[in-house]
């Protein structure tokens, strides 16, 4: 997915363990401030702009219909 945005294969990997490692740091402010309700707020919507660039990237998702 990040080769068809144009990312060079070191840029790809820099980027893929960046998300890991904020994966793990916004696991871990979850786990230690789960009741804060601005926290799940965020996780949400950052969950809806993964999902909407996970479409948009993937040529597997295009959903143009061919008549």
């Amino acid at each position: 997915m990040t080769a068809s945005i144009g990312l060079s294969e070191v840029a790809s990997l820099w980027m893929k363990s960046s998300a890991v490692l904020g994966e793990i740091v916004f696991g871990y402010c979850l786990f230690i401030f789960y009741k804060k309700r601005w926290l799940i707020y965020l996780n949400i919507i950052a969950l809806f702009a993964l999902s909407l660039f996970v479409k948009n990237s993937s040529h597997c998702f295009n959903l143009t219909i061919k008549t």
